[in-house]
């Protein structure tokens, strides 16, 4: 068999490199992985996740606050609902119930108000039709 010059060289360095990967501690192993970074947005979610978890809906709680605390809480509860954090069949119950707008001025009450007509797309037809009645 005749083998010239550089293809004797080539099966040299090929025998040679292969011995190297039998002895060393290398088999195929990866060794280190990138570490990938946490985005912006993964913050800004994680944050948003737990801000709605904490987020209190019980009733009586919400119920026995002072009308500034309820609007402010009625701010923060259509920002979770839009978010899709909140269901607004929940937020419609104490949206509904007649205890809500008890207590509250004239100014918060229009306030509050205007919060819930901006944010009808929420609920549902029956439910928008309520939140738009004069009793509710």
């Amino acid at each position: 068999v005749l083998i010239t010059k550089c293809e004797k060289e080539r099966r040299r360095g090929d025998e040679l490199r292969a011995g190297e990967r039998q002895d060393s501690d290398w088999q195929g192993q990866v060794l280190a992985r990138r570490q990938h970074k946490r985005t912006r947005a993964d913050t800004v979610a994680d944050r948003e996740r737990e801000e709605a978890q904490a987020f209190q809906i019980d009733k009586s709680q919400v119920l026995g606050r002072k009308p500034e605390s309820r609007l402010k809480w009625l701010q923060r509860a259509l920002i979770h609902a839009g978010k899709g954090h909140v269901q607004a069949a929940v937020l419609y119950d104490l949206l509904a119930h007649p205890r809500f707008v008890s207590g509250a001025s004239n100014g918060v009450g229009r306030q509050m108000r205007s919060l819930v007509v901006s944010n009808l797309h929420l609920f549902s037809q029956k439910q928008q039709k309520v939140l738009q009645s004069e009793s509710c």
